[in-house]
């Protein structure tokens, strides 16, 4: 990994863990956990993120993916809303476990 990737990774770990954080405080129905995947020789348009729900929360995911484009991009790193999903443990266990 090279020297501005990691630069790269540390700003989207931070957001991320900014976004988790609120989440927690706000007592975020169904929220459980979040991730991130990406592959620097393809960045931006490689990053994804995946907020682990529990249960039927369309309000909270709606909360999360804008909580996550906004932290992003005030890191200037552009994530479209369409690259940050919802899904339950199992069903994100099932694609990458």
């Amino acid at each position: 990994m090279r020297k501005t990737d990691k630069h790269r990774e540390r700003q989207i770990i931070d957001a991320l863990n900014t976004v988790c954080e609120r989440a927690l405080e706000r007592s975020l129905p169904g929220f459980t956990w979040l991730t991130h995947h990406v592959d620097y020789q393809r960045f931006p348009n490689s990053l994804t993120v995946f907020c682990i729900v529990e249960g039927n929360a369309p309000n909270s995911e709606a909360w999360l993916v804008e909580a996550v484009c906004k932290a992003l991009r005030d890191c200037n790193i552009p994530l479209p809303s369409s690259r940050c999903h919802c899904l339950g443990e199992a069903s994100y266990q099932q694609r990458f476990g």
